[in-house]
């Protein structure tokens, strides 16, 4: 199988999905033409019933504008429920392979990137219905309410497109700055907690030998690394973020100032008052969604590595193709000359087993002894297919015991590893 299939596997994954996303960007933009609400009200309020002094005119406009305001967030309930089933229907596309690859990747020897590998999984479909994507799936109504301003004055327009191409600008350094950084630190906190981890496995061993306090260092130099990182990411993080909040709120004002500025200069009739009013709301409110996803951009970063992360642990780990159901085995066990390295080992690294081979027919017994670290548990893992011989194959009534579908064939076996655990259950 190509390095790019398992791509695919997740792309075809996120592409199932793909009339969610489609519908979630329709209620979007339904909710972005809700948008104006707000500022027609006022302006309306404004123009009629402050000149009018109608009251029925008010109770009206008064009347459908909280109908729109229903219908907005009726609208954005909506949507996000269409984006947790688009990230539901994610999890049930993929949740089967990945949990079968984290599983195989273990037994390679890849214990690393098994462990992170659901993980992963859960960030990107948590990313699909979090609030960072409904941000960036408003990013359009932003660029709508900016050509609303554009038709009340270029220049108003002008300055508002100003200021999202700055907005835009912090998100791209802020992208480069903490990126990485976040990526890092999220692994390095992963590799911490695997150490952890492997240190209370044994922590008999650890607490007779003295090792605590070598381990503790070791420890806490990952952690000590991993919090830089995080710190130095969180720190561009928050610049950037108190720099998106000033140029929100301070182009909401400059736009009424410049608005003012127009009129007293004569390009804005004093009649329109009332739309300078409006340009500076929508101002405001077509820089919110870009604020938000500069404030989530560490999430968006986060999404992108786990993608990267699971396309690395597929693309490791092919499909396993179908096999045709085999009868119950007879227990005819053949070793063919088997010689194995541990899972994961570097290319060219000593074997652990050189040329083993033996016949044993069904029903007989075969003891293996030998001293410790001589290969005994290794070729207990090459007997019940759990590992893959480098040359050679252990088989079972003539079929490869590795190759053997082992949902089948566990039933007809019994091992007991040196590492006991109990799982729940019966």
């Amino acid at each position: 199988m190509s390095t790019g299939a398992p791509v695919s596997e997740v792309r075809l994954a996120l592409g199932g999905q793909r009339a969610a996303f489609v519908y979630a960007a329709g209620f979007s933009a339904v909710i972005g033409m809700l948008m104006f609400a707000a500022p027609f009200y006022m302006y309306e309020v404004f123009v009629r019933v402050v000149t009018s002094r109608s009251l029925s005119t008010l109770i009206w406009l008064t009347v459908l504008v909280s109908m729109a305001f229903v219908m907005l967030e009726l609208l954005q309930w909506v949507r996000r429920g269409i984006l947790r089933q688009a990230a539901e229907g994610f999890d049930r596309t993929l949740a089967n392979r990945v949990h079968d690859a984290v599983f195989r990747a273990s037994l390679k020897g890849e214990r690393a990137q098994a462990q992170r590998g659901l993980f992963d999984f859960a960030a990107v479909r948590d990313f699909i219905c979090g609030q960072t994507m409904t941000a960036m799936m408003d990013v359009p109504v932003s660029l709508l309410l900016i050509l609303a301003i554009f038709l009340i004055h270029p220049l108003l327009g002008w300055f508002a497109l100003g200021s999202v191409a700055v907005q835009g600008m912090m998100t791209f350094f802020n992208n480069r700055t903490s990126g990485k950084m976040l990526a890092q630190a999220g692994l390095l906190s992963m590799q911490g907690k695997n150490f952890v981890e492997a240190s209370l496995r044994n922590s008999e061993v650890v607490q007779a030998m003295g090792m605590s306090p070598g381990l503790r260092q070791r420890w806490l130099k990952t952690q000590k690394e991993m919090l830089l990182n995080q710190a130095t990411a969180s720190d561009y993080v928050g610049v950037f973020s108190a720099l998106s909040k000033f140029v929100q709120v301070g182009s909401g004002s400059l736009i009424l100032g410049l608005g003012a500025w127009l009129l007293i200069d004569g390009d804005v009739a004093a009649t329109d008052v009332g739309l300078i009013l409006i340009a500076s709301i929508l101002a405001g409110r077509a820089l919110m969604p870009l604020v938000q996803v500069i404030m989530g951009w560490s999430t968006v970063a986060d999404a992108k590595e786990s993608i990267s992360q699971l396309n690395t642990l597929l693309s490791m780990v092919p499909t396993e193709v179908d096999r045709l159901p085999l009868p119950v085995p007879t227990g005819h066990l053949t070793a063919e000359y088997i010689t194995a390295v541990a899972p994961g080992a570097a290319p060219g690294a000593r074997p652990i087993l050189r040329n083993v081979a033996f016949d044993l027919p069904a029903g007989k017994m075969l003891t293996i002894v030998g001293h410790s670290a001589s290969g005994k548990s290794s070729l207990a893992n090459l007997l019940v297919g759990a590992w893959q011989a480098s040359s050679g194959a252990v088989r079972l009534d003539g079929v490869d015991i590795h190759a053997w579908n082992k949902a089948e064939l566990g039933p007809h076996i019994g091992y007991l590893p040196q590492d006991v655990a109990l799982f729940d259950g019966t």
